[in-house]
């Protein structure tokens, strides 16, 4: 696929538009790492790159704590979890290599 085949492919399954979102920069680094020689990448490597995303997702919410005012508590620490999570989604969606 291409750049901009593969930039959507990591957008749709990495949700980088929501909280916490990912800047074009950060997507460009992603991917970054699994460009072919001729600067195509595979969907391997585009989901590769979801996985690096989730995880810098993941990173940009680990400040976020619980909050509790008043008897009602905001659980911000479940973006976190959630990121981590989508993190291990994406993994699991990797191909399985056997020597």
């Amino acid at each position: 696929m291409t750049q901009a085949q593969a930039i959507k492919y990591v957008e749709l399954f990495a949700q980088t538009a929501k909280h916490p979102a990912l800047s074009s920069s950060e997507i460009a680094a992603c991917l970054g790492h699994y460009v072919d020689e001729d600067g195509t990448y595979t969907t391997t490597a585009a989901q590769r790159a979801v996985c690096d995303a989730w995880d810098i997702k993941a990173a940009k919410a680990a400040d976020h704590h619980d909050v509790s005012v008043n008897g009602r508590g905001i659980s911000a620490s479940q973006v976190t979890a959630h990121c981590k999570e989508m993190g291990l989604w994406a993994r699991r969606r990797l191909p399985v290599e056997v020597a």
